[in-house]
């Protein structure tokens, strides 16, 4: 198995190297469908994150929602994933898709339901979405399931989304 790890680290490296080559050469159209293909198998972290880079500085938004998807797929660590999620959901955002962004955070809030961060940046997210009755519910719940500290600071933001509100009571 490490020898096959090793082959297909080379071949993504090969790839890489020609997508660099062709966007070199002013040639970027040639070398992006390859990338792709190789994305879509690739469990190298530094490969997908140079064809990210790649395929941002094309404005190739299929290719950059595909490679963070894969990205979100092969990290190793939760705090990675929960991270390139949240880029796919303000992604999707900032292409217009609030469903679909909603989706990502409702499926991330499901996956880490006691994670501080996770919900924090939720709640903000769906603040930003204009889901603002979900913001509140999030917070309130996050309030009443937390302790010490944590209960503290999810309150104290729930009370600021009220005051914002006009709900003072």
């Amino acid at each position: 198995q490490l020898a096959r790890t090793r082959d297909a680290d080379q071949r993504d490296g090969i790839v890489l190297g020609y997508a660099f080559l062709m966007n070199d050469l002013e040639q970027w159209p040639a070398a992006a469908p390859l990338l792709k293909q190789s994305v879509a198998r690739s469990n190298w972290p530094a490969f997908l994150e140079d064809a990210q880079e790649l395929f941002s500085d094309h404005e190739d938004a299929a290719g950059e929602l595909a490679t963070l998807r894969r990205r979100a797929t092969v990290a190793r660590t939760d705090r990675q994933k929960i991270s390139f999620q949240l880029q796919l959901a303000e992604r999707a955002a900032a292409d217009g898709q609030k469903e679909s962004a909603g989706a990502i955070v409702n499926q991330l809030v499901a996956s880490h339901p006691i994670n501080y961060g996770v919900l924090s940046e939720a709640a903000d997210f769906y603040w930003r979405l204009g889901k603002r009755e979900q913001a509140m519910r999030l917070l309130a719940n996050s309030a009443q399931r937390s302790k010490g500290r944590f209960r503290y600071v999810f309150a104290r933001k729930l009370a600021a989304r009220q005051i914002e509100r006009g709900q003072l009571a």
